[in-house]
């Protein structure tokens, strides 16, 4: 039961963020969309950051399963189409919040999405805790510029495809971690 309430509050919460900004989403509004009590929604999530925050990590952890064998560049593409699917909610959230706390949100996302295909892309002792931060530093850099360009650009569908072509040619994650490790 737990868990169904938990998915309830995040099915309404993404439902909510898709008709209005961020800022104007109450808990309230979350449970009464999803008919439970304050409590309930205290029980799961300590805010609506940390429901947010959990929507991301959830996000990123699924794209890196359906992407596990493929390369860095194709995970990236599915997080392309997955901020595309929800278009209307990543907007609401950029124009809603402060830009420093959007590019805080974008580089713990990015920084937990990077660190996390590292570790199952490459085996144990393949690559050192420094090369491991430094590749994620890297990412970070070129994933918080894409995302604040892309949304400022209203998130215009040929950037992407620009952008994940660039990442191809520019990106092999075993050639970063050559690089990187000297």
């Amino acid at each position: 039961m737990s868990n169904f309430t938990e998915n309830a509050i995040k099915r309404s919460f993404i439902r909510l963020l898709e008709k209005k900004q961020l800022k104007n989403i109450t808990i309230r509004d979350i449970v009464d969309d999803c008919g439970i009590n304050r409590s309930s929604f205290y029980y799961h999530f300590q805010d609506i950051p940390a429901l947010l925050e959990k929507i991301i990590q959830e996000g990123s952890d699924s794209i890196i399963r359906k992407n596990a064998s493929g390369s860095l560049v194709e995970c990236m593409d599915g997080v392309v189409k997955f901020l595309s699917r929800y278009q209307k909610s990543v907007i609401h959230v950029y124009k809603a919040v402060d830009r420093e706390v959007f590019i805080q949100w974008t580089e713990r996302a990015c920084s937990y999405f990077v660190s996390s295909y590292l570790d199952r892309a490459l085996t144990e002792g393949e690559i050192t805790e420094r090369t491991k931060h430094r590749i994620t530093q890297y990412y970070l850099y070129l994933v918080t510029g894409f995302m604040l360009r892309w949304i400022d650009a209203g998130l215009d569908e040929g950037m992407p495809a620009e952008f994940i072509e660039l990442l191809e040619k520019t990106c092999d994650v075993r050639e970063l971690v050559t690089r990187f490790s000297s």
